[in-house]
């Protein structure tokens, strides 16, 4: 395992970006859960409804991971509005 230390991600800029990052990807992935729940109940076939339950379990996966990156990072879970997921 490489443990070289990269002085442009020690940076406090670097670090709040980084942070400023998740949690946009956070309110994505817990805008698109909700998403896909409405879509998961107007799902007109069984293996459409499938899919969506599927995806919704994966999505809600990825938003256990980004709260342990959070915590990882000492910091609280926290969103921000992703202009690009809302559009």
């Amino acid at each position: 395992m490489n443990t070289k230390r990269n002085k442009n991600t020690d940076s406090p800029h670097f670090r709040e970006f980084f942070l400023d990052q998740i949690k946009d990807v956070y309110w994505a992935e817990k805008h698109l859960s909700s998403g896909l729940k409405k879509m998961r109940k107007a799902a007109t076939s069984p293996k459409l409804a499938a899919a969506f339950e599927k995806h919704i379990e994966e999505t809600a996966g990825q938003i256990e991971r980004l709260k342990r990156v959070f915590e990882l990072l000492g910091k609280t879970p926290q969103a921000k509005k992703c202009e690009a997921m809302e559009g």
